[in-house]
């Protein structure tokens, strides 16, 4: 599917920035007078955005946040990974979805 934006916490799972709910994308946007695309696929061009993410994802993952970052460590939270979407789907539901049990 190609590769979305992740925050990563130490002992946590990659968390997805397109998984937050579109309003708290929007939210951040709009507190931050840019658009909502420019938080998901430009997290990292503005640092205001970016701390706001970082602390949004961090109260989901119930992961420790830093009172202070230096650009290193904040640009070494965010990662490029693969989107967890799936590619295949039968009746427009993912196969992992259905339940043999009542599906067919």
């Amino acid at each position: 599917m190609g590769k979305v934006w992740a925050i990563k916490f130490p002992g946590k799972p990659p968390f997805q920035l397109r998984d937050l709910p579109i309003e708290t994308i929007d939210e951040i946007a709009k507190k931050h007078d840019v658009s909502w695309a420019q938080v998901l696929d430009g997290p990292l061009m503005e640092v205001p955005v970016s701390l706001d993410l970082t602390k949004e994802v961090a109260s989901r993952l119930e992961a420790k946040v830093s009172e202070s970052y230096s650009a290193r460590e904040l640009i070494g939270l965010f990662d490029l990974v693969e989107d967890d979407l799936p590619t295949e789907f039968a009746d427009s539901v993912p196969p992992s979805a259905v339940d043999p049990s009542t599906h067919g």
